[in-house]
């Protein structure tokens, strides 16, 4: 059914509605109309009830006041008594006297019979125009009753066809939706093609919905088991790769530990004696036999991460003389550099739950860093202290600093930023630090600003137990 027709079924309703309602209200005003015309009858009841009890009351005079109803007859005994008082005049003890005053007193009785029957014939017409009242009253509601049970039967019939109309189709579109959420977007709404209302529309659109819908659904699928394809590929290239990482640390490692022992056998002497550049040249490939073994230690630790195969075993410790301890040891290098060293802890205890060799290679990582960056004179602070819930230490430098563009890429792997230096690392120092402290539940940040040195803070969850 169109939404127009039933737009004009329903304003074809109210009218009819409203034309029984006029109709109720028409006939209540015709049967007050009889009662306004019943009236009457109480105005001339009440004149002769006053006149009766006048008339009862009256010895002699005129009365003013006489219904029409008994004025005809009032007049003439006022006649008569105006005879009666001439004839007393003349002679106030003739015959004629006698028989005056005899008629007016039969005239008098009558007068009042009459407007008895006169007060009965109205009581009496009262009470048929009631009855009449009554009987249009009655008829009126027969009337009204039999409209309003013919209307709601009739609105009955109406309002179960409208329902029936206008819910099939819903029904059809409900079920529909059923079957979309259960992904069947084969399904489609019947549709009869000579119908143009709204719902045939509606179901149109609906079915046009649906199958752009079959369409996104079978390209998200492709898209799905494309991104899963590639993801097992990634997963696949990722163990590859950290397989590959790990054998190529076990082949480097053993015969760059043999040049760094042969190297340091010369250099003691053991092979003969040797010369000052000589002596040179070993303790540059010592230098760089080691700064080559850090890196492949480096990317094995890397390749572990990422495999999620890098686990730590934590353990109780007090932070503060750990870190003093790691402090100690690599405190010579600075001073060598020509680094003012300075420490400073809070005096409170600081209990964390760490891997010693794995959080002491976080630091000494962001010593180094201070050391290669900063000036001859500079200063390099360690600081530990507790904010909150957490253990903060800090590693602050006064050096080159870091630019707010690298600060954003710092902690990515191989990112080396303006300040890179090609003999001082590969750039995987930083990100497997912030890897090793996330795995402690801590996190690690950094503060720079360019040419004035740097701030890298490394937060850790504290453990409230004493060591």
């Amino acid at each position: 059914m169109s939404f127009k027709l039933l737009k004009n079924l329903v304003l074809a309703v109210y009218l009819f509605l409203g034309g029984v309602f006029l109709y109720v209200q028409y006939k209540e005003v015709e049967v007050l109309s009889l009662g306004v015309e019943d009236n009457d009858f109480l105005k001339q009841y009440y004149d002769l009830k006053n006149f009766e009890k006048k008339w009862i009351e009256l010895e002699e005079g005129s009365l003013e006041g006489v219904p029409s109803s008994v004025s005809e007859e009032v007049r003439e005994f006022e006649f008569l008594l105006s005879v009666l008082e001439e004839q007393q005049e003349y002679d106030a003890s003739s015959e004629e006297v006698s028989l005056i005053r005899e008629e007016l007193a039969d005239m008098r009785v009558a007068i009042l019979s009459l407007t008895r029957e006169k007060m009965l014939f109205y009581i009496e017409s009262r009470v048929e125009a009631d009855e009449k009242s009554l009987s249009a009253i009655d008829q009126a509601a027969r009337k009204s009753f039999l409209a309003f049970v013919v209307f709601f039967l009739v609105f009955g019939a109406f309002l179960v066809f409208l329902i029936r109309s206008v819910r099939k189709p819903l029904d059809e579109m409900a079920e529909a939706m059923r079957e979309v959420r259960k992904e069947n977007f084969s399904y489609s709404l019947p549709i009869d093609e000579e119908r143009s209302d709204e719902l045939t529309q509606l179901k149109r659109d609906f079915n046009i919905m649906i199958r752009k819908l079959e369409i996104l659904h079978r390209r998200t699928e492709e898209s799905r088991e494309q991104l899963e394809h590639d993801a097992k590929q990634l997963k696949e290239s990722v163990v590859s790769k950290t397989r590959f990482i790990r054998h190529l640390g076990h082949e480097l490692r053993s015969p760059l530990a043999a040049i760094s022992s042969f190297s340091e056998l010369m250099l003691e002497g053991m092979h003969g004696d040797i010369t000052v550049k000589q002596e040179a040249s070993l303790q540059r490939i010592m230098a760089n036999a080691q700064n080559l073994l850090d890196l492949v230690n480096d990317l094995v630790d890397q390749a572990k991460a990422e495999a999620g195969s890098l686990e730590l075993k934590l353990e109780a410790k007090d932070l503060k003389a750990f870190c003093e301890e790691v402090l100690e040891s690599v405190k010579i290098e600075a001073e060598k550099s020509g680094l003012k060293v300075i420490y400073h802890a809070s005096e409170e205890d600081l209990v964390c739950d760490i891997h010693e060799v794995r959080l002491r290679q976080v630091i000494v990582n962001l010593i180094s860093n201070a050391i290669k960056f900063s000036k001859q004179g500079g200063k390099l602070e360690l600081r530990v202290q507790r904010k909150g819930g957490l253990a903060f230490i800090e590693v602050e430098d006064d050096g080159i600093g870091i630019s707010p563009a690298d600060q954003r890429n710092i902690f990515m792997e191989f990112h080396q930023g303006d300040t890179y230096q090609k003999e001082k690392g590969a750039g995987l120092g930083l990100h497997l630090s912030r890897q090793i402290a996330r795995l402690h539940g801590g996190d690690i940040t950094v503060v720079s600003e360019k040419g004035k040195g740097s701030v890298f803070r490394v937060q850790l969850p504290l453990n409230n137990q004493k060591v």
